[in-house]
């Protein structure tokens, strides 16, 4: 089994990426691989700050139903309507509820980061949202604010998958963000399955 964080991107671009249903799809198939698996899942959702938040329960065929947690939080899943993609806030409250879930022995954290691959947001010291520096394309500053919190996680034994869902990663600033995706994690791939350059697991 594992514990798995579905980290999901919920920010107004991926709506105007047309990536709503490909990430809501992620997330289904996801949880109803893991089910049954003795493995716990929770699922929390960012924009330009955090939105929700399903804390870990078991992954079952209960709380993977439509009615259940897990099943709920997915269908409850809507990109915000104001601009602002904050990595660092998602991967940050999924570390909080890893925290509070607490690790199970012999069992590896897993997070999985859903997004069209443009952060632009970050969070300051009292954990107010900022603009990135090239707001509102995809700033270097955000990017490495996320990265600063997901190297912590990996750093205690945690393991970050990262997948790149939307129509902006097949455009001219594709590079950028496919490049981005491929640092922030261990693991990264497009939901069409092609795999990234392999990043750095610093």
């Amino acid at each position: 089994g594992l514990d798995v964080m579905l980290v999901l991107d919920a920010s107004k671009s991926i709506a105007t990426a047309g990536a709503t249903a490909d990430a809501k799809a992620a997330a289904t198939t996801l949880v109803t691989a893991l089910k049954d698996t003795n493995t716990r899942v929770g699922i929390t959702t960012f924009g330009r700050g955090p939105i929700g938040v399903q804390p870990l329960v078991d992954d079952t065929a209960d709380s993977a139903a439509s009615t259940g947690a897990l099943g709920a939080a997915i269908a409850a899943y809507t990109p915000d309507t104001i601009e602002g993609t904050n990595w660092e806030a998602g991967i940050r409250t999924a570390s909080q509820l890893f925290a509070t879930a607490g690790k199970r022995a012999g069992v590896t954290q897993l997070m999985i980061v859903v997004t069209d691959g443009a952060p632009n947001y970050y969070l300051n010291a009292d954990g107010v949202p900022v603009a990135g520096t090239s707001y509102p394309s995809a700033s270097k500053d955000a990017k490495d604010e996320a990265m600063d919190r997901t190297n912590l996680f990996k750093a205690d034994g945690g393991r970050v998958l990262g997948i790149g869902v939307g129509s902006d990663f097949s455009t001219t600033g594709a590079t950028t963000r496919l490049s981005y995706l491929g640092q922030l994690s261990q693991y990264a791939v497009l939901l069409s399955g092609d795999p990234l350059a392999e990043p750095p697991t610093a």
